[in-house]
């Protein structure tokens, strides 16, 4: 039991993990989405609604990362790299399409909702990282094998639990803003 966004308890096992969570089968993704990932300094940023939002619970603990969140870690990457191109994942496409300015283009990426994996392998193959407050996008910036920029939000919940604060759940060399 747990979220299991701790990267301590995995830093021996690292490589295990990562051929662990190789996919078995084929992705099915059109070649250009795989191509768009690959590419250096591509950018896979993750919005995280769902249940956050639609849960009186989830929401009165987590929160939502908010529009001016991305904004602000979006011009962070890009005034210390190039953007080549940025693919956004979210279970509420209608918000990103409505809310999400980041001052670049970017695809957002229609997903398999039955097949969430396929998501996580392809944003884990994205160089750079904007992620949630979500172990869904944790795992895809951790699994990553790329050594891009990771930027995550200080505080993961609405409560200030130092249990699931900075250090404890970003690694060092993520940026928390």
């Amino acid at each position: 039991m747990g979220f299991w966004q701790d990267p301590n308890i995995f830093r021996d096992i690292r490589n295990e993990l990562l051929k662990e969570f190789s996919p078995k089968s084929t992705i099915k993704f059109p070649n250009e989405l795989v191509s768009e990932a690959q590419k250096p300094n591509s950018l896979g940023l993750h919005v995280r609604r769902g249940d956050y939002v639609s849960n009186p619970n989830a929401n009165a603990h987590h929160g939502t990362c908010d529009a001016l969140f991305y904004k602000n870690a979006a011009e962070i990457i890009r005034s210390k790299t190039e953007i080549t191109t940025c693919l956004v994942f979210s279970d509420d496409p209608d918000w990103v399409t409505q809310n999400l300015d980041l001052g670049f283009d970017y695809t957002a990426v229609k997903s398999d909702a039955s097949i969430p994996a396929h998501d996580l392998w392809l944003m884990s193959l994205c160089h750079h990282h904007i992620i949630a407050n979500s172990t869904f996008s944790w795992w895809a910036a951790w699994l990553s094998t790329r050594a891009g920029m990771t930027i995550c939000p200080k505080q993961w919940t609405r409560k200030q639990d130092a249990s699931v604060q900075r250090p404890k759940i970003a690694p060092q060399q993520w940026e928390c803003i």
